[in-house]
């Protein structure tokens, strides 16, 4: 039978490994404090928010395609580069621009609606760490903020680490469809699945047909 080589065969080759590995690291950490070195010279303000920058620039330093690319980055504080950071996972999930923004708390509720007051309250329990809950359906007419609220609910998703996908009931239906004719239906299936949160939005905004609504549910 096989047997395992004796530690003392193995011992040498890892101990060399990990010393390649602990030197890498430290190059890697020298070039970016060698990176971040004219910033940390220079200490201003975020221009997001007035608030103190972590690290500013010289403006003698913005002639470099990289140094603009690092001041962009350094120069605001660290509560603006989270919400940059959320801002563009947003973006990539599919939330419009207008929509970035939107949160329970800007949400503004008829008091006519009865509605608008059932659909919040729907979200704020979907996002109890205790409910099981896979499926949430917002009713209501247009205008009554259905789009708002899925939204925030995204984002606070996406504020707590989730994985997030939006697009429109129509956009689901042709993205299907044309995987079915291209033979990939169960990779655009599984696409659609990874996310944490799949938000699909106007429902019942445009007729669908029979094909595609079989393939949307």
């Amino acid at each position: 039978t096989n047997q395992a080589p004796p530690m003392s065969d193995i011992a040498g080759p890892m101990e060399e490994a990990f010393r390649r590995m602990q030197k890498k690291a430290e190059e890697v950490s020298a070039q970016m404090a060698a990176e971040l070195e004219p910033f940390r010279k220079h200490p201003g303000t975020c221009p997001g928010c007035d608030r103190p920058a972590d690290l500013d620039f010289d403006a003698s330093l913005e002639a470099s395609e990289e140094n603009r690319r690092l001041t962009t980055i350094y120069r605001q504080c660290s509560s603006c580069r989270l919400a940059e950071y959320d801002r563009k996972r947003l973006t990539s999930a599919g939330v419009p621009p207008d929509l970035l923004h939107a949160s329970f708390a800007n949400f503004q509720v008829d008091a006519q609606s009865a509605d608008q007051a059932e659909n919040l309250a729907a979200v704020k329990q979907f996002l109890h760490p205790d409910e099981q809950a896979r499926v949430l359906i917002l009713k209501g007419t247009h205008g009554t903020g259905k789009s708002h609220l899925a939204t925030a609910l995204g984002v606070a998703a996406v504020k707590a680490g989730k994985s997030v996908y939006r697009c429109s009931l129509a956009e689901l239906i042709d993205g299907l469809s044309k995987a079915e004719r291209e033979g990939r239906l169960a990779e655009k299936i599984r696409f659609y699945a990874r996310a944490s949160l799949l938000i699909v939005d106007e429902i019942g905004y445009l007729p669908i047909t029979t094909g595609g609504a079989t393939l949307s549910f």
